[in-house]
C-alpha cells in the first residue's frame, strides 16, 4: 500500500516532542506541513490537517515527556458473531449449540448456559448442570422453550445468546404400537388429493406423524396438477404430482424426518477440513419416488448467506457437489432431491469434494450448457440452457451476480443486508481490495467485513463503511494507533 509520507515524517517528529512543546508548536506545524502539501496535492490539504490533529492528540507520559501509544486489548473485540441451535426439538433428542466467529478473529475459549421458559416470551432461567455445547431434552423440557448462551471465556462482555426453540414436544413412543401412530393417515391425505382444486397446493402437518405411505404418492401421481407440502419440525417436503416417476421405489413407505446428526458423522468431519458445515441425514436412505424440494430451518444468522449443497456418498466415502449459489431466506434454506442420504450444508467451498456434471439425479449444468452474451451497450448476460441467469450464479469457480434483467454487475453491491464488491470482470472479489483510495477486506463469502480483524498475526481495523483505517483511531473511547499499512502499533 502507498504510504503517505507527509504524514508519516510529521509523526515522528511530533512524537518526540514533550507535553509543552506540542502545545506550542501544533499550529504553526500544522499551517507549514498544509501549506507545503496544498502546493503539491491541492484539495487533499484538509484532510492531512485532519490526521495531524489527531496524531498530535495523542497522549503524553508525565515523567518522559514522550508521546505514548495507547495499548488496546485486542480480548475486549467480541468475537462471536452469532448463535444457533440445531438439533431436534423432542423430548430424548439432543440439541446442539452453534457458534460462528467473526472473520479474522481468533477464537476463544468459550462457556455455554441453556436457559429456559415456559412460554415463548417469559423469563429465561438457567438449566442447573446445562453447561456443555449440547443439551438432552427430558420430560422436564415439554411445553417448554429453550434457549442457550454463549460467552468467551477472556471476554464476559463477549456474550451472546440464541433464538429460542419451538415448544418442546412430548417424546415419540419407539414401542411396536407406536409404529402405526407414526404414520400419516393415507386416506385422508389421499382424500385430500382427489377434493383439492386444480394447481392448488395440499399442505398436512406430519409433526408426529412422519411416515407417508406409497400409496399416498401413487395417488398423487395421478394428480398432476397437485402439489403436496409435508410439514414436519424445522423441516418441509414438496412434491408435484408432475414429478413422481416410480411410488415403488419406497418399498412401502418414506420416513421424512431429517436430524442433524448422522452415524456418518465421523467420516464426515474428515472430510469436510475444519469447515463449519450443517448436516442433514434424512432418515430414508434410497430413491425417492420423484423429485423433492426440501426446506430446512437453519437459522435466522444464515439469513443472505450463499450456500453450498453436497452429497455425502456413502459407498465411495466422498462429498459430491450437487448445488450452489442457495440463498438463505428467513432462516430457510431450499435445495432439490430425488435420493435421500446425507447432505452437508457450507458457506464455502469444501476443497477435495468432487462435482460431477450430474449428481443422483439433480444436475450441476456444465460449462458447455452456457454461454455468456455480450450486449450491444457492452453490458454481459449469461444464458444457461436457454434462459436467462439472474441472481448469483456460480462459473468455473467465481461468482457472478446478474441483476433483474440478466445484466452482469461491476463494483460495490448490497444484497441481503451486506456488501459485495464485484470486480470489473463481474467475479466477486475476496480479501483485499483496493477500491477507489480505500482499502476493504471480503470474507470468503465475499462479504465486506467492518470492526476488527486478524491476519496473519496482525491486528487491523475496519470502519463502519468497511475502509481499513489508517493514522489514529477513537474506538470504544480508546484511541488507537495503525501504521500506513493499517497494522495497528
Amino acid at each position: 500500500m502507498k504510504k503517505n509520507m507527509h504524514i508519516r515524517t510529521l509523526a515522528i517528529v511530533v512524537a518526540t516532542l514533550t507535553s509543552a512543546q506540542i502545545s506550542g508548536v501544533a499550529t504553526s506545524m500544522t499551517e507549514k506541513y498544509n501549506v507545503a502539501y496544498a502546493a503539491e496535492n491541492g484539495e487533499q490539504a484538509n484532510d492531512l490537517s485532519l490526521q495531524l490533529s489527531n496524531v498530535v492528540a495523542l497522549s503524553v507520559d508525565s515523567t518522559t515527556g514522550q508521546a505514548v501509544t495507547p495499548q488496546p486489548d485486542p480480548s475486549t473485540t467480541k468475537a462471536i458473531k452469532s448463535v444457533y441451535i440445531s438439533g431436534t426439538e423432542r423430548v430424548g433428542k439432543t440439541l446442539t449449540a452453534n457458534v460462528d466467529y467473526n472473520a479474522g478473529m481468533v477464537k476463544p475459549s468459550v462457556k455455554y448456559q441453556w436457559l429456559k421458559s415456559s412460554s415463548k416470551d417469559g423469563t429465561y432461567h438457567e438449566i442447573s448442570g446445562a453447561t456443555n455445547s449440547e443439551y438432552k431434552l427430558d420430560s422436564d423440557d415439554k411445553d417448554d422453550y429453550i434457549k442457550v448462551r454463549v460467552t468467551s471465556t477472556i471476554n464476559d462482555s463477549d456474550t451472546m445468546t440464541s433464538s429460542r426453540t419451538g415448544s418442546i414436544s412430548k417424546k415419540s413412543s419407539s414401542s411396536s404400537s407406536s409404529s402405526k401412530s407414526s404414520t400419516a393417515d393415507s386416506k385422508e391425505i389421499e382424500s385430500d388429493i382427489r377434493n383439492a382444486d386444480s394447481n392448488e397446493i395440499v399442505t398436512e402437518t406430519i409433526y408426529d406423524e412422519p411416515k407417508i405411505k406409497q400409496e399416498v404418492f401413487e395417488t398423487l401421481q395421478n394428480h398432476s396438477d397437485i402439489t403436496l407440502d409435508f410439514v414436519g419440525n424445522d423441516y418441509e417436503w414438496i412434491f408435484k404430482g408432475k414429478d413422481i416417476k416410480d411410488p415403488s421405489a419406497l418399498d412401502g413407505s418414506l420416513d421424512t424426518r431429517i436430524d442433524t446428526t448422522s452415524p456418518n458423522e465421523s467420516d464426515i468431519k474428515k472430510l469436510t477440513n475444519g469447515v463449519d458445515v450443517v448436516n442433514l441425514y434424512f432418515k430414508h436412505s434410497g430413491k425417492l419416488p420423484g423429485k423433492a424440494e426440501i426446506k430446512y430451518n437453519i437459522g435466522s444468522d444464515y439469513n443472505g448467506d450463499l450456500m453450498y449443497v453436497y452429497y455425502y456418498n456413502d459407498d465411495t466415502k466422498q462429498l459430491e457437489l450437487v448445488q450452489s449459489g442457495v440463498r438463505v431466506k428467513d432462516g430457510n434454506v431450499e435445495f432439490t432431491i430425488e435420493h435421500c442420504s446425507d447432505y452437508i450444508l457450507s458457506k464455502v467451498l469444501i476443497s477435495g469434494a468432487k462435482g460431477n456434471d450430474s449428481i443422483n439425479n439433480v444436475t450441476v449444468t456444465t460449462q458447455s450448457q452456457n454461454q455468456w452474451k455480450q450486449l450491444n451497450d457492452g453490458t454481459w448476460q449469461y444464458i444457461e440452457n436457454g434462459s436467462l441467469v439472474k441472481g448469483w450464479k456460480y462459473i468455473n469457480l467465481k461468482w457472478y451476480y446478474m441483476n433483474a434483467n440478466g445484466v452482469m454487475q461491476t463494483n460495490w453491491l448490497y444484497d441481503g443486508g451486506k456488501w459485495y464488491y464485484l470486480n470489473s470482470s463481474g467475479d466477486m472479489a475476496t480479501e483485499w481490495k483496493l477500491v477507489g483510495s480505500n482499502w476493504y477486506y471480503l470474507g470468503a463469502d465475499g462479504v465486506m467485513l467492518t470492526g476488527w480483524i486478524c491476519l496473519g498475526g496482525n491486528w487491523y481495523y475496519l470502519d463502519s463503511n468497511g475502509a481499513m483505517v489508517t493514522g489514529t483511531k477513537v474506538i470504544n473511547g480508546q484511541r488507537y494507533l495503525f501504521n500506513d499499512n493499517g497494522i495497528w502499533q
